[in-house]
């Protein structure tokens, strides 16, 4: 048999990239063979005396690879071919829309939080709102290898809105064909890269960390040692949005689990805003961000609508219960106009809330330092309208 495969490889031209005989082929090389990535999935048995032949081949520009090998076990011989013919795949089977994620971004496109209607004669209660939609979530994203049980600085944690999805292929799909499919989409549409990992280079916790439903929550990811990680970061029109990949190889199929993660504020008014939401979030983050439909303050304008007073009571009722803080009032503008006006205009809003707390609520004129901060600080693009409106805001910060 050897020297039949010697003589057709001579007679063809290929060229010997390495062989050895019975008995020369080293101690290991039956458990490397035996490998599922040498062989696929033919389930090979091998013995330590079993001979290797890796060839190559070339012809009309094509390049195929061969290797060869067999067991002898005395009545029979079990012969295993594996051919690599190589060329350049067109990896086009993962497509990312970025048009579509425009119109989303800018709130065009929202299929989430479809709400049902209210039974007949029912209505919430007086004292407490309902929470009005959902998937406000934070995720835990590894953007380095996980080496221990209790990950610290191999995460990113990142709150916003989340989806998640689990996909199942066809059989006798392939794992890197997958891979690099979604590879070369997310490098054509601008995703910056976190984490990107195989096998042993994700670290020897990070499928048990995968599967701890702190990345891909209830879509159950049932992942190998080897699973392929991708954790990419994109950015648009000031929003930044985040995608999680894992791929878990069962031989027959795959399993394809995706998380993607739509960084944002928990938009104020899902539940009425009180003294305590401004107290947790102060005590978590040093300061609260007021902004949007609460200080719905027109352009050029630092005049506050009385839409507002609820939530400036709400500012009151906070610092009555906190007697010992003092705040900072921040003021922050849209980019419109020039940089001292936008900083003038910025603090003049910061002012006008101080002075409803002052009149109106009666708090003590030396807990309230109001600043302007101008455009320096957007939260989202200054490149349209909808940024700078979002970006016209009222910081609490707290002053130590």
């Amino acid at each position: 048999m050897i020297r039949n495969y010697q003589r057709a490889f001579s007679q063809s031209g290929f060229e010997i990239i390495f062989q050895c005989l019975p008995n020369t082929c080293g101690s290991e090389i039956e458990s490397f063979l035996e490998q599922p990535r040498i062989l696929g999935n033919l389930s090979p048995n091998f013995r330590q005396e079993s001979p290797v032949f890796f060839v190559k081949h070339v012809a009309n520009n094509q390049t195929s690879y061969l290797l060869l090998s067999s067991s002898d076990w005395s009545n029979y011989i079990d012969i295993y071919l594996s051919i690599i013919e190589v060329y350049q795949p067109v990896y086009d089977k993962v497509k990312i829309d970025n048009a579509a994620y425009q119109k989303h971004l800018n709130g065009n496109v929202n299929n989430y939080g479809k709400v049902d209607k209210d039974i007949e004669n029912s209505q919430d209660h007086p004292l407490v709102s309902r929470y009005k939609t959902f998937n406000f979530i934070d995720v835990a994203l590894p953007i380095k290898a996980i080496s221990s049980d209790e990950p610290k600085s191999e995460i990113l944690t990142v709150e916003g809105r989340g989806t998640f999805i689990k996909y199942m292929t066809a059989l006798g799909v392939s794992q890197l064909d997958v891979l690099r499919n979604y590879d070369n989409a997310f490098k054509q549409a601008g995703f910056q890269p976190l984490l990107a990992c195989e096998n042993q280079d994700c670290g020897n916790y990070m499928e048990n960390y995968l599967e701890k439903d702190t990345v891909f929550r209830k879509i159950g990811p049932n992942l190998k040692s080897e699973s392929p990680v991708r954790v990419m970061k994109h950015s648009s029109e000031g929003k930044n949005t985040y995608v999680a990949l894992a791929i878990a190889d069962w031989e027959r199929e795959l399993d394809i689990f995706l998380a993607v993660l739509e960084e944002g504020e928990l938009k104020q008014g899902k539940v009425a805003i009180n003294a305590d939401y401004l107290a947790s979030k102060i005590a978590k983050t040093g300061k609260v961000a007021l902004y949007g439909i609460e200080f719905d303050f027109d352009f050029d304008s630092d005049k506050v609508k009385s839409k507002s007073f609820t939530l400036i009571k709400e500012i009151a009722n906070y610092l009555k219960h906190n007697a010992a803080q003092k705040i900072y009032i921040v003021g922050h503008a849209g980019a419109t106009g020039d940089e001292d006006y936008n900083i003038l205009l910025s603090k003049k809003r910061a002012q006008s809330v101080r002075k409803i707390l002052i009149e109106q609520h009666q708090i003590a004129a030396d807990r309230l330092k109001a600043r302007g901060a101008g455009d320096w600080a957007p939260v989202s693009t200054n490149q349209n309208e909808e940024g700078k409106a979002l970006s016209r805001r009222v910081e609490l910060v707290l002053d130590l």
